[in-house]
Parts: structure tokens; sequence; C-alpha cells
């Protein structure tokens, strides 16, 4: 019985520091950005007298941030779009902070929270028109960072998408990603072709991070104490009245 009384004293003075600790929200983030966008071009029938290349043509550029509380209900949003221009959307509170930024080239999204959940998100395009007899790698170096990598809520990763549709009209599309749960960066990159005529095709890039604290009840310090105090008041008390001693 002394052993039982002693263990359940230490649990649950345990549970009650631990319960009055836990009232305030650890913080959680996740982030993902590219950048470096390069290409690397191949003639593949280099003395036919056609030079190989890439045209590019319009793009643009779009990002969103939403913040939501611990019961799902949006706090702030904002959003922006351009045709090509950079642009940025950020949410800047006491207990949270979430940003995107994108240019036709680079990009990034930010999510940092005390409470609730946060996403942000950019999502680039540019088109393109690829030379006849031409081989292309585009590249970008990419970055996916969890606080946690693989903790259920929080989540960042950065894609590279490249579509054309070949000689016959059937849509080519190659695809490259990085996730925080895979590695925190690395090197993305996609190849398209183009066979004897020109090839129209677009790239997509996009950056994700999202982010969420579970809701922690928070009761105050001093009831918590109270009623782990006057659990073992009883616990004593039965003690006392089945053993013939003193039980510590």
């Amino acid at each position: 019985m002394k052993h039982s009384l002693r263990v359940a004293m230490a649990a649950l003075l345990s549970v009650t520091m631990l319960g009055a600790a836990t009232g305030a929200s650890a913080q959680a983030s996740a982030s993902s950005s590219f950048g470096a966008f390069r290409l690397q071009i191949v003639d593949l029938t280099p003395y036919d007298g056609v030079e190989a290349g890439v045209r590019f043509l319009d793009g643009s550029t779009g990002a969103y941030a939403l913040l939501r509380d611990d019961s799902g209900g949006v706090r702030d949003s904002a959003q922006a779009g351009s045709a090509g221009g950079p642009i940025q959307v950020l949410i800047d509170t006491a207990d949270s902070h979430l940003a995107s930024n994108a240019t036709l080239t680079s990009a990034s999204s930010l999510v940092s929270i005390m409470n609730g959940s946060g996403e942000t998100f950019t999502d680039i395009f540019r088109n393109f028109v690829l030379a006849p007899h031409t081989e292309v790698t585009f590249s970008i170096d990419a970055v996916a960072n969890a606080s946690a990598p693989g903790t259920p809520g929080l989540f960042s990763y950065v894609a590279i998408n490249g579509v054309i549709r070949d000689d016959n009209g059937i849509i080519v599309v190659e695809s490259d990603g990085l996730s925080s749960d895979i590695a925190s960066s690395d090197t993305l990159s996609v190849t398209l072709n183009s066979a004897g005529a020109e090839l129209t095709g677009w790239l997509e890039f996009a950056t994700a991070a999202y982010a969420q604290v579970p809701a922690v009840p928070e009761p105050t310090s001093m009831a918590m104490l109270a009623a782990g105090l006057a659990i073992v008041g009883r616990l004593a008390r039965r003690c006392a009245a089945a053993c013939p001693c003193p039980c510590p």
C-alpha cells in the first residue's frame, strides 16, 4: 500500500504540473521555397540547320494565405495574383506569421503559428514554345522544411510540372517534387522533347506550407493543483484506515 500511494501521488502531481504547463500553446512551423531557375538545351539534330531553343511567352503568379482558429473558423485570409509580376501576401498577428511570395523564377511559402492552423500556397505558370528537335531540362533548387517532419499537421512541398502536346496532340506531363517528409533540399527538374515541329507547352511551379497546433485544454493551474491534492488526501485517508500503522 505504501508503494502504491507513493506511485499514485507522483503520477498525479506529474499530471497536474503537465496540465499546467500545456496551458500554453506550442509553436508549429513549416516552409518551402525554390529559386535558381535554369534550363539546359540539347539540339537533337545538330546538323539540320535548325537552331534548337526555347522561347518563353506570357506567365502568371498567384499566392494565398489562410489562418484558422482552434475550431476551424477563418481568422484571416489574403490572396494576390499577377500577370507575371512579383506578388506577396502576408498575415502577421501576435501569435502567427504567414507569408507567400512569388515571381516567375522563385517563390516561398511560410507558416508559423501558436494555435489553430495556417496554410500558404504559391502557383506560377510560364508558357513557352519549344523549337523543333529540341530537348530541354528545366531545373530549380528547392527547400521544404517542417519543425517536426512526419508529425500530423505539419507539411510542406515544392513541385515543378512540365507540360507539352506532342506531334499527335497528346499531352505529355513530366513532374518532380520535394516534400518535407522526404528531404530538406534537392534539385528538381523535368525534361521535355520536341520532334520535327514547334511544340507549345507550359511550366508550373508550386510551393505550399501547412501547420496545425492541436487544441489544448487550458484549466487554471490552481484548480488542477487543488483537485490533485484533494485526490491525494483521499488516498492517504484510505491508507490510514486500512493500515494499523501510519502510511507515509
